[in-house]
């Protein structure tokens, strides 16, 4: 800590020494081309332009010192506009181009939409104005065009290209346990860690519920996973990286992920008062077919949107060189059979102008994923045990905006939403392998989990000046409530004695409140400093009451729920400064705290007879975090470069242990506070345009985690680990080069890695390093047709994402299930789609 601050009062010193020079503009919105106009007046340098290009585009003017660069950039922030800047010093503008938005993280974001997107309680705008400071440059922002080039299926197939994003996706349900960013998140630390929901997941600024899997995925019946959106309403996907709790709340730890989806006005305006359209897309990695139709319309001041899709597909595939069955051990080495079908339903309705809007909303989500576990059982058994996931994800919301445009308040919004996830499953034959003679045994599970979230949240930004300092400044209170429940029902059938039913309930009633404000202000000098204080206050609060259900189930977990609440007051600080130390040249630093609740099941635990208990952690502190951030930033017309490092410091990090004298069981596994965990690294991204409609674009990132070995859990001794955190994945890069003009566009990337190895002393978890070519494209034929497609994995690579290996379960009893074929990535595969519009 003395360090760092010491860093920070050196980076201050240099800053007040280095000053540099940039105009002051005063430009309103208004019509880009009375915009432009003003500009030349200021600037002196008149834009070259077609009219064309300009016409009925509305600018949202620039304030400040800025260079001219810079301004002009500000000035086309979300017109679709870009520029090139000639020998002779002029600026001409051209059409944004496809490629052209595809992994912009590395300077300002350009989106096509100048709309905010809202995340938790904050209202944070395109990466122009994010956090009302344009260097924070820890977000990877994918618009519709990057999703369509990464072949975006699912939340790892979407984020394939960018360093230090992981996805983890279980190999036997199909189902990802969220994002791991920057070794955070996602994945596990073998038994004895509980790694699930570290990273906030939000669509259109509403919590998503979290993943929920309690137990290994063959032996208890219920997964509810969190890839659960629908990328055909997506128009753009923010993935912040570190801890975000300062702005989000609880769950923000790790980072934070926001899904924007589509809205009337991205399809329908004045003069196209109707839109209709239709895409289709093949994924063969998983054999899937998608659909969906599109339809938009406007009147006066009221506008509506459709968006209806519709899944088939089957299991992603491991590698197609791998024999499925291993004649020595009798082990499955490739991923179990699944089928999956799906379908989304999206409605928008907005009635307002440019000041008011009341904005309607509804969803629902479906999916349904049928699986023969066959990596649990031995061969020749039939049937197949086998399980069949229902997920259905509603929500609604209904909001308030307006925009007064007094000198103090730019923008009020509210909101109230109502979002629901319910996970049935049927697993038939479950049981077998615990008996004798499982042809005279069948046990049939029916379950039903489901977490209900609503809310109600009011933000509000805007700007002042006091004396020579300009002031972004944003303000909210939320509300929010949620609730969990979970039931089982076994159906036991013996030959000669029937079938018998039984009916559990895992989870009490169970409620939890949270009660939250932040505010910050983002304070501009006249010499360029910028310095973003912000705070965020949460009151969280707990309660459960054993019902007569629940205590028939679970007779001793009544008087381990003690009086049946919890409370925790957090206060959430942080601290952003940044400094451009020439037009070019800005350098920033930040640090942050932040801290995660226990979840409702690890506070409950669950107690199943015949099986180890799962005790309720009613002691549970919040895990807490502490981030160090800096970066320097280069930005030209031509070039960029930034160079970010990192330091992040865990504590209480939950963890399972054993309690060795509970008085009625003897002994159970608990969830407890246990590791202390560091991860520092660093990233860096370059993007050259070296000559029109051409460029050259990388990044590379790397993290190393270590944990305090005193601190292990029981369940796992230290002296089978050593003292790496094995969710910070090894070194990564992403290098792409690409051609793309108004007409087509062709991408050419590789993704690398260096060799993964896992903290567990076993050599066959140690993965190789790998480099992986893509080559994606398009064509738009008419202005109506256009058709994409991908190669994945051009040369047939054989090789194995880090992060899906932490599920591989390595307790002694299990190292002989260790087969590590069935995680490699897919071989060479391909998508193509074709999008039609009227």
């Amino acid at each position: 800590m003395k360090r760092f601050m010491a860093m920070l009062f050196l980076f201050v010193l240099i800053l007040f020494i280095n000053t540099v020079s940039a105009e002051n503009f005063n430009i309103p919105s208004g019509p880009l081309k009375q915009v432009l106009e003003k500009y030349a007046d200021i600037t002196g340098k008149n834009p070259v332009y077609m009219n064309k290009l300009v016409e009925g585009k509305k600018s949202p003017g620039v304030k400040g010192d800025f260079s001219a660069e810079d301004a002009m950039a500000k000035i086309l922030d979300g017109t679709g506009l870009d520029y090139v800047v000639t020998s002779e010093g002029r600026f001409v503008l051209k059409k944004r181009t496809f490629f052209s938005k595809l992994f912009k993280s590395s300077k300002a974001l350009k989106s096509s939409k100048s709309e905010p997107v809202e995340m938790g309680t904050l209202i944070v705008y395109d990466k122009k104005e994010q956090d009302f400071d344009n260097t924070l440059q820890n977000v990877e922002s994918l618009d519709e065009d990057a999703l369509q080039a990464a072949g975006a299926a699912d939340i790892k197939t979407a984020t394939r290209y960018i360093s230090g994003v992981d996805v983890f996706r279980a190999h036997k349900r199909g189902q990802s346990s969220g994002f791991n960013i920057r070794g955070i998140g996602a994945g596990n630390q073998g038994a004895s860690d509980i790694g699930e929901n570290r990273v906030l997941m939000t669509i259109d600024g509403e919590r998503l519920p979290d993943y929920f899997n309690f137990g290994h995925d063959t032996v208890l019946p219920m997964v509810a996973g969190r890839d659960n959106v629908d990328f055909d309403t997506i128009k753009r996907m923010d993935v912040i990286k570190g801890p975000q709790s300062a702005k989000y709340g609880s769950d923000g730890i790790g980072g934070a992920v926001n899904f924007r989806t589509y809205d009337p006005e991205d399809f329908v305006n004045e003069t196209k008062t109707w839109y209709a359209g239709a895409k289709y897309g093949y994924h063969s990695a998983n054999k899937q077919h998608k659909g969906a139709v599109t339809l938009a319309g406007k009147k006066g001041i009221a506008s509506a949107l459709l968006i209806a899709s519709k899944t088939d597909a089957r299991e992603y595939s491991a590698y197609k060189k791998t024999e499925p069955w291993d004649v020595v051990v009798r082990k499955r080495r490739t991923r179990d059979p699944q089928w999956i079908k799906g379908h989304n339903i999206l409605g928008k309705v907005h009635i307002g102008n440019e000041i008011h809007r009341l904005s309607l909303l509804g969803e629902t989500y479906r999916k349904e994923y049928d699986t023969m576990l066959l990596s649990g059982g031995e061969a020749g058994l039939y049937p197949p045990p086998g399980a069949t996931d229902t997920i259905r994800r509603r929500r609604v919301s209904l909001g308030y905006s307006i925009q007064p445009q007094n000198r103090w308040l730019d923008t009020l919004k509210m909101k109230i939403y109502n979002q629901n996830l319910h996970n049935s499953n049927r697993m038939f034959d479950d049981h077998h392998r615990f008996y004798s003679d499982p042809a005279k045994r069948r046990t049939d599970t029916f379950g039903d989990y489901e977490q209900n979230i609503w809310a109600g949240k009011v933000d509000l930004n805007g700007e002042f000046n006091t004396r020579s300092l300009r002031h972004g400044w944003a303000a909210g209170v939320q509300y929010r409530g949620g609730s969990s429940d979970w039931r089982q029902e076994y159906h036991r059938y013996t030959p000669g004695s029937g079938t018998t039913i039984e009916t559990q309930k895992m989870l009490p009633e169970m409620r939890t409140r949270t009660l939250a404000a932040y505010v910050q202000d983002s304070i501009i000098f006249p010499f360029g400093i910028t310095i973003t204080p912000g705070v965020r206050y949460e009151r969280w609060r707990y309660k459960a009451k054993a019902d007569a259900d629940y205590l028939l189930t679970n007779p001793d977990n009544g008087a381990r729920l003690a009086d049946g609440t919890m409370d925790n007051t957090t206060l959430c600080p942080k601290l952003r400064l940044s400094y451009p130390f020439t037009n070019h040249i800005t350098g920033y630093g930040s640090i942050a705290w932040g801290e995660k609740n226990p979840s409702l099941q690890l506070i409950n635990g669950m107690v199943r007879p015949g099986h180890i208990p799962i005790l309720p952690g009613t002691d549970l502190k919040p895990e807490k975090t502490r981030n160090h951030e800096v970066g320097v930033l280069y930005n030209s017309q031509n070039l960029d470069i930034s160079l970010v490092g990192f330091y992040n410091v865990y504590h209480d990090m939950f963890v399972y242990d054993i309690e060795l004298n509970h008085p009625v069981f003897g002994f159970g596994i608990i969830p407890s506070n246990h590791d202390k965990v560091d991860i520092y690294g660093g990233e860096a991204s370059i993007e050259w345009r070296f000559l029109p409609d051409w460029f050259v674009r990388g990044s590379v990132s790397y993290a190393k985690g270590t944990r305090d070995k005193s601190n292990f859990s029981q369940w796992v001794p230290p002296s089978s680990l050593d003292s790496n955190w094995s969710t910070t994945e090894p070194l990564q890069g992403v290098i792409g080069l690409g051609y793309d003009n108004e007409k087509i566009g062709v991408n050419l990337n590789c993704f690398m890695s260096k060799p993964y190895q896992q903290d567990f002393h076993l050599e066959d978890l140690d993965t190789p390093g790998f480099a992986v070519f893509d080559i994606t494209g398009w064509w738009k034929l008419s202005e109506k047709i256009e058709i994409n497609a991908g190669i994945y994995n051009l040369f047939d690579k054989k090789y194995w994402q880090g992060i899906d290996l932490t599920a591989v379960d390595v307790g002694i009893s299990q190292l002989s299930d260790i087969h590590i074929e069935k995680y490699t990535m897919p071989g060479i595969n391909f998508n193509v789609g074709l999008k039609i519009h009227f």
